[in-house]
This record gives structure tokens, sequence and C-alpha cells, in this order.
């Protein structure tokens, strides 16, 4: 009987913990930023545990989204291998989803 019990709590604390959470975040939390003194527009800042990836997203004009500075948007995206930036510190992005915080 104590089985049966352990057994029906054991199956409530999985069904409890893998209920999608609405608060959850698809994608990667990133900032609309400028870099002081170079001419790069607005790249996106993406904060890691030890550093920032800069990121320039060269299908940005595909999306209905205006830039501007301190934006904070979620976005999914392709790394480019052979993408070339406008900024040298940025690395080249191919946006597949961006959406406002």
């Amino acid at each position: 009987m104590n089985y049966i019990k352990l057994y029906a709590l054991l199956l409530l604390l999985i069904g409890i913990t893998s209920c999608d959470k609405s608060d959850d975040i698809n994608g990667s939390l990133v900032n609309f930023q400028s870099l002081d003194g170079e001419n790069c527009g607005l790249i996106l800042a993406l904060p890691l545990d030890d550093e920032f990836r800069i990121l320039d997203p060269i299908n940005i004009d595909d999306f209905d989204i205006t830039p501007s500075e301190g934006l904070q948007v979620i976005i999914e995206f392709q790394e480019l291998q052979n993408g070339q930036s406008d900024c040298e510190f940025a690395e080249p992005i191919n946006l597949i989803s961006i959406s406002l915080k």
C-alpha cells in the first residue's frame, strides 16, 4: 500500500515540474546597444556568465521591429560561419525570430 502512495506522489511531482511555464523564455534575451567610438550602428549584446557576445543581425530589416538603444528583445538566431559584418567586433547572425521582452 505504501508503494502505491509513493508511486502516486512521484507521478504528481513529475507532472507538476514538467508543466509548461508561460514565463519561460524561448531563445536568448539580448539588448540593442551601440559601441562607443565604433561605426557599427546598433548591435545586439548577449550577456553570458563570463563575457558578452556582440551580435550583428544581418537580416533585421526582415522583421517588424525598430531597434533603439537599450531595447530588450528575445531572439533565436543562427550563427553565420562565412558571413561578414560591417562591425569588426560583432559576429554576423541570421535572425530566426525576434520579439519584444
